[in-house]
């Protein structure tokens, strides 16, 4: 998936239970992005409309047009977005496409990801050069990708939380909304899963100390967790001066391998639940350690947070 989200294009790609596939005009496009920065370079069929699986397609190529190409410094790191939608002969070739190339499905591997009735399934996946938003329902798969080596269109980061103002989630609901006839917001569909290789930061290491509900989690009778005792669950949870509260986790599985794990994360402001969110663990192997990240935007006072794993 890497290469396709940062071949120095903006990529979106769609599905047939929508309808037709349209090629966005540059009015279409000015008028999504609230400027107009952005010049439709190309448009026309998507990259992949000669394969056999492919019905329809459609795409764009975006160029920056206030950049000139310049040879030294930017060599030819001009921002750039490709947006291809692609209707499949049937849902085969729209798994084969949105698999990765050992044919394991992309969606379960996201980061942030999440499903509803207007959009299917959906995911969006970040690097420091770039990102993809991709939604797919059926035979049809819309993609969304940029290229922004030098972060000049938005400051992108490794794993980063979604927001509705980044390009690529702009063109994902632009053409989704063309396609389905009704207005979607798949940044209100997307949510944190999980993230690899995380570690709590040192501030929320010595507020876990001070307050309950944080650092690791006791397991006794007044926990409301299934789990068997040699299971363990630690976290920490904070908040940034945006209002953005993240909760870091680590859950180390028992001596049963379990397709997914339930995993619901609860804010406090004393006894009072002020918010919660369940979210799924998949394929965890036997003594598997899974690192995890919860982001959720707060912008009133919290006391604690809590993680449950609710497994039989």
């Amino acid at each position: 998936m890497k290469g396709l989200i940062f071949a120095a294009v903006l990529l979106i790609t769609v599905h047939a239970a929508w309808g037709e596939l349209p090629i966005l005009t540059q009015e279409e496009v000015d008028a999504a992005m609230g400027h107009k920065f952005w010049l439709v370079a190309w448009s026309g069929n998507g990259t992949l409309h000669d394969s056999q699986e492919v019905d329809d397609s459609s795409g764009i190529i975006l160029r920056d047009k206030t950049r000139i190409f310049e040879p030294i410094y930017y060599k030819y790191k001009i921002p750039t977005v490709i947006v291809d939608a692609y209707k499949f002969h049937n849902s085969t070739g729209a798994n084969s496409f949105w698999s990765t190339s050992s044919g394991e499905p992309v969606f379960g591997l996201m980061p942030f990801r999440g499903s509803s009735a207007q959009t299917g399934d959906c995911f969006f996946a970040s690097n420091i050069e770039g990102a993809v938003t991709s939604c797919r329902m059926d035979d049809i798969i819309v993609r969304a990708a940029i290229h922004d080596k030098y972060h000049e269109h938005y400051t992108y980061t490794e794993n980063m939380t979604i927001s509705a103002d980044e390009p690529t989630v702009i063109m994902a609901n632009e053409m989704i909304s063309r396609i389905s006839g009704e207005q979607v917001k798949v940044h209100e569909v997307i949510r944190p899963a999980r993230v690899e290789s995380l570690q709590p930061s040192p501030a929320d290491d010595s507020a876990a100390a001070g307050r309950p509900g944080q650092g690791v989690v006791p397991l006794g009778e007044d926990q409301l967790d299934s789990s068997p005792p040699n299971h363990t669950l630690e976290y920490s949870c904070g908040r940034d001066d945006f209002g953005l509260v993240t909760l870091d986790g680590l859950y180390i599985n028992d001596d049963t391998f379990r397709g997914s794990v339930p995993l619901t994360v609860i804010l406090y402001d004393g006894e009072t639940a002020l918010l919660s969110d369940t979210e799924e663990i998949p394929h965890v192997g036997i003594s598997e350690s899974r690192e995890f990240r919860v982001h959720a935007r707060w912008d009133g006072g919290f006391t604690h947070c809590e993680a449950h794993a609710w497994i039989q």
